[in-house]
C-alpha cells in the first residue's frame, strides 16, 4: 500500500495524470491540508501535527495561521503543549486546580444571572481541556477524520479562567 501511494504521489507530482476507469486524478485529489489558527491574543503555541505516517511540529505566534499539507492522510491528530509551565508543574494538576477553584464558587452569592452563565462557560472550558489530555500531563490533543474536500481546519485559543493562576487551551478540531 505504501509503495502504491509513493508511485501515485510520484506520478502526480511530476505532472502526469493517472487515469482509472475514465476518471482523472490530480494532486489535489490525494492531498489533505490542515489549516491551524492560533486565535490567541497573547499566547504563542507549540503545535505537533500527526497524519499517521507524517508528522510536523512548529511554534505559532499569537494570531498566526499555518498550513500542514500531506498526501493520502485519512485523519489527523493535533497536539498543543501546555503554556509556560513552571518547573516541575503538571498541566493536568493546574487544570484540576482551576476546576476545583471554580467549583468552590458554587453556592456563593457571586453565581447569579450573567455570572452564572460565565461560570458555566468557564467550567465547561476547563472540563473540555481535561478531557483532551488523553493521559498526558503536559499537552492537550484532538483528532479528526480528514475532510472529503481535503481542507481541514483547527482553531486553538488560549484563555485564562477568572481567578485562575494559569490558562488553558481550547482546541476546536473538525
Amino acid at each position: 500500500m505504501r509503495r502504491m501511494r509513493f508511485l501515485l504521489a510520484l506520478a502526480l507530482t511530476t505532472g502526469l495524470v493517472a487515469a482509472c476507469d475514465g476518471m482523472a486524478f490530480t494532486l489535489d485529489d490525494v492531498t489533505q491540508k490542515l489549516t491551524i489558527t492560533n486565535a490567541s491574543a497573547s499566547q504563542s503555541a507549540v503545535v505537533l501535527v500527526d497524519f499517521g505516517e507524517s508528522h510536523a511540529s512548529f511554534r505559532m505566534a499569537p494570531g498566526a495561521v499555518r498550513t500542514a499539507t500531506v498526501l493520502g492522510a485519512s485523519g489527523y491528530t493535533l497536539e498543543v503543549l501546555a503554556p509556560d509551565l513552571p518547573g516541575g508543574a503538571s498541566y493536568q494538576a493546574q487544570l484540576v486546580k482551576a476546576r476545583s477553584d471554580l467549583l468552590d464558587l458554587v453556592g456563593t452569592p457571586y453565581l447569579t444571572g450573567a455570572n452564572l452563565q460565565a461560570f458555566l462557560g468557564e467550567l465547561d472550558k476547563v472540563q473540555t481541556a481535561l478531557s483532551q489530555l488523553h493521559g498526558s500531563t503536559t499537552s492537550q490533543s484532538c483528532s479528526h477524520d480528514a475532510a472529503e474536500s481535503g481542507h481541514n481546519q483547527v482553531t486553538i485559543t488560549y484563555s485564562l479562567p477568572p481567578g485562575a493562576d494559569s490558562g488553558l487551551w481550547e482546541l476546536a478540531c473538525g
